[in-house]
């Protein structure tokens, strides 16, 4: 017997390599013989609703909320409830890739009869049972889960199981390398601000920025040539960028502040972390850091050590099965 991944939008192919499951799509962004060629294996879109050893719904789960999608909520609560309920007799659990580190309103949460929800965007804010402690005070059927985005073009989690980065650290070019959206995002709803802008400005000079549009297997390969590269905020705390760039072997340097909510209150619930001058507050911050690792080449090579440590030791297929069936049969 198998599990089921209904991945609603498409958005966690690299589930399918991770655990033994039956994998099914609601709305296909692509077709199926595309699907293939970028992640050689096809998805069904008829759901057996049958017995499983456990149901996996990913989905961003603040779209069934009103406030989030005023106009859509309905459709897609009605997505969820009508799977789960077809398929109640099973362990249900939700993969929560959604950008915000915000869940539904428990009005309409407590509606959703789920096992657990894994939360891709997870904040200290939110109360959860700490799997590596064992604290059993707080809330055991939410976990932090950052192993899943939300985008449908490409699943990082992908990359960091298949690219092979050829490219040896001590042959790369001393640079910081940055392709990327500027904007300043704005949610008077939820609070949340982060304007691009602002930092951009104040460390544009420090960054190798293409000026043509890279495909992206070239993208890939342009990070793996330079000994840094940048992973800004966006809607979230960490994104697409942060998955390519520790796939191609890049240094990452990444905002932890100046936004609303501060990344620093992301959940990383694992005992190893990024070294503190991978981690900046400011343009001065990340200027002051960048040259203290240009200076002292020891210290780039101690950061770089630690971010494939941290890669190696919890990024593999393997580890992400491990920490799912932990918390399943917990």
């Amino acid at each position: 017997m198998k599990s089921l991944i209904i991945d609603c939008f498409q958005h966690y192919p690299s589930l399918y390599y991770i655990i033994d499951a039956k994998y099914c799509v609601l709305v296909p962004k692509y077709s199926n013989e595309k699907f293939f060629e970028k992640y050689n294996f096809n998805y069904d879109t008829t759901i057996v609703y049958d017995k499983y050893i456990c149901v996996f719904i990913v989905m961003p789960l603040l779209n069934i909320s009103s406030l989030h999608e005023p106009v859509r909520w309905k459709y897609f609560y009605d997505m969820l409830c009508d799977n789960i309920n077809k398929l109640r007799n099973n362990k249900i659990v939700i993969i929560d890739n959604h950008d915000y580190d915000i869940l539904p309103d428990k009005d309409i949460l407590s509606t959703i009869d789920y096992d657990i929800i894994l939360k891709r965007n997870f904040s200290r804010e939110i109360n959860y049972y700490d799997i590596i402690t064992g604290n059993n005070n707080i809330n055991k059927k939410i976990y932090p889960f950052p192993y899943v985005d939300c985008n449908s073009n490409i699943d990082p989690m992908y990359l960091i199981m298949s690219y092979k980065c050829d490219v040896k650290s001590e042959l790369c070019i001393n640079r910081v390398f940055w392709i990327g959206s500027e904007y300043n995002h704005v949610d008077k709803v939820y609070g949340r601000e982060n304007d691009r802008h602002k930092i951009l400005s104040s460390i544009r000079g420090s960054l190798y920025t293409p000026t043509n549009k890279l495909e992206h297997g070239v993208f890939m390969s342009e990070i793996s040539k330079s000994k840094y590269a940048l992973s800004l905020a966006g809607c979230s705390s960490w994104g697409t960028r942060h998955f390519e760039i520790m796939a191609a072997g890049a240094l990452m340097l990444f905002q932890i502040d100046g936004c609303t909510p501060p990344p620093k209150n992301h959940v990383f619930p694992f005992p190893l972390e990024f070294n503190v001058n991978c981690q900046f507050t400011s343009g001065e911050d990340f200027k002051m850091k960048l040259k203290k690792m240009q200076e002292d080449e020891n210290l780039y090579l101690e950061c770089l050590k630690r971010q494939n440590e941290i890669l190696k030791e919890y990024f593999s297929m393997e580890f992400i099965k491990n920490y799912i069936e932990e918390i399943i049969l917990n």
